[in-house]
């Protein structure tokens, strides 16, 4: 029986390329399998009144650009595409193991260059949307013994509507980093890190907001989109919560000293390949920005502190991720 249906909603896929040149679009050769990444076609407008009327005259098109939304549980082979855009491009070392480790860390001095993607949103229909050019610009990590999960915003230029999909796109594997995997550790030197850990560790915050921004110039050749990016100084969040404990106290003693320490999480996945297994190891040089409030964490009694990555030229990054997976390439 031939029957007509509305666009479902619940078919709608959102599919990755790596573009080898700024801008150009590429077959989107990947699907992630846990994140949800929404585009949104973006435009400006400026409106005009008549002079004596109530009402716009005139609307003119002025600027457009694209954004995506990007939500979802924290994976050890989806990270890596999404780090390599925040901050640099970057291959994989190979393990001996069928095992691939990923470090992802943004330049002390030099300027970065983002892995750039096509993002292709839709469904077997002809009325998908595409946008190039697409970098992450932001991205908050959310870890609690609950959950592990993460939120992001990309821009990219203009969009282009009426496109289909280039069939299903593989998925990419989907290994989730789990919350009961986590601990975290602070530690006073950096041939230390790693050492010292926080063993009532409640919850934590890492966000990176505003690392990528347009340039806008008059080029009638754009076509009402932007040119390129520009690396920003992005604004960078870190809370910790800890049961307000001896432990926890103590750090009263780092802030008013103004000293520098090591914050470390180390996450571990299931097996690889004997004896190298799935991981993630997040550092980050911080110094104490101001101790937060007291608050009730299940009944518990515990206290939050806000940080700040610092540029430390002994660890050689502000920040920095290994993550060790099956993943050969983007």
């Amino acid at each position: 029986m031939a029957i007509t249906t509305a666009r479902a909603t619940v078919v709608q896929r959102t599919q990755l390329g790596i573009e080898s040149t700024y801008g150009t679009p590429v077959v989107a050769s990947a699907r992630m399998p846990a994140l949800t990444i929404k585009p949104k076609p973006m435009a400006e407008s400026m409106e005009y009144n008549t002079q004596g009327r109530s009402f716009a005259s005139l609307v003119v098109p002025n600027r457009e650009w694209s954004q995506a939304s990007i939500e979802g549980p924290m994976t050890y082979s989806e990270l890596p595409y999404l780090l390599n855009s925040l901050f640099q491009h970057g291959s994989p070392i190979a393990g001996a193991h069928s095992d691939y480790v990923w470090t992802h860390a943004p330049s002390l001095d030099s300027a970065d260059t983002p892995e750039v993607f096509t993002i292709e949103h839709g469904d077997d229909s002809a009325n998908g949307i595409r946008m190039s050019g697409a970098v992450v610009t932001d991205l908050t990590l959310d870890m609690s013994r609950q959950e592990c999960k993460l939120t992001g915003t990309m821009l990219g230029l203009r969009w282009s509507t009426a496109f289909t999909l280039n069939g299903d796109a593989p998925r990419v594997e989907n290994i989730p980093i789990t919350a009961g995997s986590v601990k975290w550790y602070l530690d006073s030197v950096f041939g230390s890190i790693g050492t010292t850990q926080l063993t009532r560790f409640m919850k934590a915050t890492i966000g990176i907001t505003g690392r990528w921004q347009p340039e806008w110039v008059m080029d009638a050749n754009t076509g009402g989109s932007y040119t390129q990016l520009v690396m920003a100084k992005p604004t960078t969040n870190i809370q910790i919560v800890l049961e307000a404990n001896a432990q926890a106290m103590g750090l009263f003693t780092q802030y008013r000293a103004g000293t520098l320490a090591y914050l470390q999480a180390v996450a571990t996945g299931p097996t690889i390949s004997t004896p190298d297994t799935y991981s993630l190891v997040m550092s980050i040089p911080v110094e104490i920005k101001e101790p937060l409030e007291y608050t009730d964490e299940g009944g518990t009694y515990a206290i939050g502190w806000s940080m700040c990555p610092i540029a430390d030229d002994t660890a050689g990054y502000p920040i920095q991720f290994a993550i060790q997976n099956k993943l050969a390439h983007l």
